[in-house]
């Protein structure tokens, strides 16, 4: 809506004297030049139909006459975001010297209070103008102003409605100018033209926008908005007809107002139409119709016509009304009208019980003959009444669930529930539900099957393959096991648990009382151990009975006729109704009873349920006479296992005699095969030497010093082999005798180090003793663990060339002692590392083997005597370590 006019709008104004310009604008012909303007201005504003063009037409003839430098228009309104009082620009017109403003931000939403001129509000609400010169006005407007460079101004309020609208201002930049009552009174006379041109184009746009809503509805309306006349001489006319026309007939609004579209109408149709024209037109109601037509296309659409008559000054009636396409409406009221009598003659003739009844109360709409064949009610018995009060569901908790099921899943598909019919028979039905509405309403739409012949198939087929599975059982432990307690009572267990009876046990009279053998019983009643039947005579009474192999029924105790001591039993122990089979195998005699109580009420028992006690009953005396045997069988085979274990004993200790005796043979015979021979071998030959040296007819010979210590050294190793030699029997044979006493491996191993020094100073060797002095005291044999660091160190020695290094070392790890013994000798292979502690395993070459390996399993068997390992890691070229382990365990 912001305008200003074009520099070609623009009018020079000549310069004056200040004194001519002044009286200029009192002149009675300046005074009939405003009143001219004003007029030309009001014919621009009101004739030109570009309302923005005719406003800056009338700005510029109006800023022409008044001689201003700038006339504008500014709108007050509430501000967009605060919705306090703002004013913006709307339109302008300028000398050309003059900047234009009609642009400036500043002066768009600008706050009324920012720019502090709230007086001038309060007088344009007034109806009053504002005029001056700047010099003369209060500080803070004059200041506002100044810095816009204006000398005078005359405002003028524009009020639209009667509310204040904005105002119209006139600005002298290069004078100061006094504006007369006449130029204000003509302005406020142009003002109030500006009012009523912005409400007459407030009045336009808003029927325009009114018009453009109108259009976008009635192109949206799902069919054709008409209206419909018929004259009073009888001709009938469309004046009007929306753009659905396009849609609904395939022909243009213009065609319909042509021929009224008639010719659509299916032939058949037509009456239907005309008729309720003329009813409508009697009688001033609505008219309404439904009917086909034919669309220029060939295609065949149902409509719906519905239109209010008016009646007009003239005599003729004008229909306004609406045509909507209801052809998908009518083919699913088809389709339904199909489905409708399907559903019917399915609910009427199908096999399965089909209700309806309300979704909330449960009360029957309607039912099909065979929900009436299998309830047995009939329909005036079951129409309009409840489930709950036709007592139709025996457990009726199973209604809630189906209710809640069906609302939360929409369904419920095969469940089974029990249903109650007229005389009380319980039906196993197979139900389906689901949700339907019936004029509003929600319903509950059933289909029952009843199964109730098939559940007891399959009740009667499970308790043969239980009664069968339980009788498996039973004879598989009898084979099994010969522990009469286990069979009783595991017995009396899986018969209460298929049964599902109150109490069962197993009774016997051996003694010639009436005594429990074994019992199951529910937690609810009393036990029946304890019980005992001294009745002389109900004890004949009930052997008499079970001599014959009859069984003893009663499935109400109440009726039945019974010795006194078996009513006081009844009593006593809460029995309804008991079973009370035999055990015996037939042609054997009566070994007892095997007894079912129900506590809980009468019962009638089952003869699947009988047959099974009974074919139990042989089985348990099966078990007995088992039992028995094995018992006879026990007793004449105990001599015979005495004699048999006495004999085995004395077989089993010449054996080891025997065996001892060839573990000793083989250690001496591998002994002097491998070690003894060697150092003879060498004595044989140092003599025959000498013999053959000397002659042989020299009666003295004589032997160096040499010769005879290597005689002796020889000899010290074939003592020591033979000391060996009964160590390892005697650890073989009765294991390690260790003496025990506290011992500091420190102390220990400096005595050890002592005494092997000649021996290191022989073979150029080097022993450093690296063991801590605050090691932990251990409990051990000093004499054996001396032995074990003697046979390592001497291992060490024969086994490597001289100028061997060795370090002993001691640490705690993991709650142990471990010692270890490390050598920069020649190494050994893995091979070797595994077998250097088997007995009588040697070295390689390499190794300069001597012994017959010994000394190594000595030390094993000391160090596992006390409790420790042993073992070498070693590699060629690289040295060994020794080490060994004591536990903690052995700490005092």
């Amino acid at each position: 809506m912001n305008k200003t006019i074009s520099q070609s709008q623009k009018i020079p104004y000549p310069e004056e004297r200040v004194s001519t310009r002044l009286y200029a604008k009192t002149s009675p012909m300046y005074c009939s030049n405003l009143l001219q303007s004003v007029a030309e201005a009001t014919h621009q504003l009101l004739t030109n139909r570009d309302f923005a063009v005719g406003v800056n037409q009338a700005l510029a003839t109006l800023g022409r006459v008044t001689g201003v430098d700038r006339a504008y228009i500014f709108e007050i309104h509430p501000h967009p975001e605060t919705r306090e009082l703002a004013f913006s620009h709307r339109f302008e017109w300028t000398k050309e010297f003059v900047t234009p403003q009609i642009h400036n931000p500043n002066l768009h939403n600008q706050a009324l209070a920012a720019c502090r001129i709230s007086r001038w509000y309060e007088d344009l609400q007034a109806g009053k103008a504002v005029r001056g010169l700047i010099r003369e006005l209060p500080n803070d407007e004059r200041e506002v102003l100044t810095n816009k460079q204006i000398s005078s101004i005359l405002v003028v309020p524009i009020s639209c409605n009667g509310k204040l609208w904005g105002l119209i201002g006139f600005d002298d930049r290069r004078y100061d100018r006094q504006w007369s009552k006449d130029e204000e009174a003509c302005l406020i006379t142009m003002a109030a033209s500006f009012g009523k041109a912005i409400a007459h184009q407030q009045t336009t746009e808003t029927l325009r926008q009114s018009e453009l809503r109108l259009q976008q509805i009635t192109a949206n309306v799902p069919g054709m908005i008409f209206q419909f006349l018929q004259r009073s001489d009888g001709s009938q006319a469309v004046p009007y007809a929306s753009s659905g026309c396009r849609e609904l007939f395939e022909l243009e609004p213009e065609a319909i107002q042509a021929n009224c579209g008639k010719e659509l109408i299916y032939p058949d149709d037509r009456e239907a139409y005309e008729q309720s024209i003329a009813v409508s037109a009697v009688t001033q109601q609505p008219c309404k119709w439904e009917g086909r037509i034919q669309t220029p296309s060939g295609k065949i659409k149902w409509i719906q016509c519905a239109s209010r008559p008016e009646k007009q000054l003239n005599g003729d009636i004008l229909w306004d009304g609406l045509v909507m396409d209801i052809t998908d409406r009518k083919r699913a009221e088809e389709a339904l009208r199909s489905s409708e009598e399907k559903f019917a003659s399915a609910f009427r003739s199908s096999p399965d019980s089909i209700t309806i009844s309300t979704l909330k109360e449960g009360r029957y709409i309607d039912v099909n003959e065979s929900f009436l064949h299998l309830s047995g009610f009939q329909r005036h018995e079951i129409i309009g009444h409840t489930t709950l009060e036709l007592n139709i569901w025996v457990n009726p908790e199973d209604r809630i669930k189906v209710i809640q099921q069906v609302q939360e899943e929409g369904a419920v598909r095969n469940q089974e529930c029990e249903f109650r019919n007229k005389s009380g028979r319980v039906i196993i039905g197979l139900f389906c539900a689901e949700i339907i509405n019936l004029e509003g309403e929600p319903c509950l739409l059933t289909i029952g099957n009843d199964i109730t012949e098939r559940k007891q198939a399959e009740m009667r087929q499970r308790l043969v393959q239980e009664r069968d599975r339980l009788l498996a059982e039973m004879a598989l432990r009898i084979r099994k096991s010969l522990d009469l307690d286990e069979i009783f009572n595991t017995t009396v267990a899986e018969v209460r648990s298929f049964l599902k009876a109150d109490r069962v046990f197993i009774a016997s009279d051996t003694t010639g009382k009436g005594r429990v053998m074994a019992e199951s019983v529910e937690p609810n009643y009393p036990p029946i151990m304890n019980w005992v039947l001294d009745d002389r005579s109900s004890l004949e009474e009930m052997r008499t009975l079970f001599e014959a192999n009859q069984v003893r029924v009663v499935e109400d105790t109440t009726q039945a006729m019974v010795h006194p001591a078996i009513a006081s039993y009844y009593r006593d122990y809460h029995v309804k109704a008991a079973v009370a089979v035999p055990i015996r195998v037939k042609g054997d005699r009566l070994l007892g009873a095997l007894i079912v109580n129900q506590c809980s009420g009468a019962r009638r028992w089952e003869p699947i349920e009988i047959d099974l006690l009974e074919q139990l009953g042989t089985q348990v005396a099966i078990a007995i006479q088992q039992s028995c045997l094995f018992q006879q069988v026990q007793e004449l085979n105990t001599n015979l296992e005495c004699q048999v274990r006495e004999r085995t004993a004395q077989l089993e200790q010449k054996i080891q005699e025997v065996q001892e005796l060839y573990e000793l043979k083989d250690v001496f015979l591998h002994a002097v095969s491998h070690d003894l021979r060697t150092p003879l071998t060498g004595w044989l030959l140092v003599l025959q030497n000498l013999l053959t040296a000397n002659g042989n007819e020299q009666k003295t010979i004589p032997v160096s010093r040499s010769i005879l210590e290597r005689m002796i050294q020889s000899s010290d190793r074939q003592l020591r082999l033979i000391n060996s030699l009964l160590e390892v029997h005697t650890s073989e044979v009765r294991g390690f005798v260790l003496q025990r006493e506290p011992v500091q491996l420190n102390s220990l191993i400096q005595e050890i180090v002592e005494d092997f020094e000649p021996l290191c100073v022989k073979n150029q060797a080097i022993l450093i003793d690296q063991i801590p002095s605050e090691l932990p005291t251990v409990k051990a044999d000093p004499l054996q663990l001396r032995r074990v660091f003697e046979n390592l160190l001497t291992n060490a020695f024969n086994h490597n060339p001289p100028g061997l290094r060795m370090i002993l070392k001691a640490t705690v790890e993991e709650q142990t002692i471990r010692c270890t013994i490390e050598d920069n000798g020649v190494g050994m292979n893995p091979e070797q590392c595994d077998r250097a502690f088997e007995l009588y395993a040697r070295g390689s070459q390499a190794r300069r083997s001597t012994g017959i390996g010994l000394g190594l399993y000595l030390c094993q068997q000391i160090v596992q005597a006390h409790g420790g390992k042993i073992g070498v890691t070693s590699s060629p070229k690289a040295g060994a370590t020794f080490w060994f382990t004591l536990p903690f365990a052995m700490s005092p």
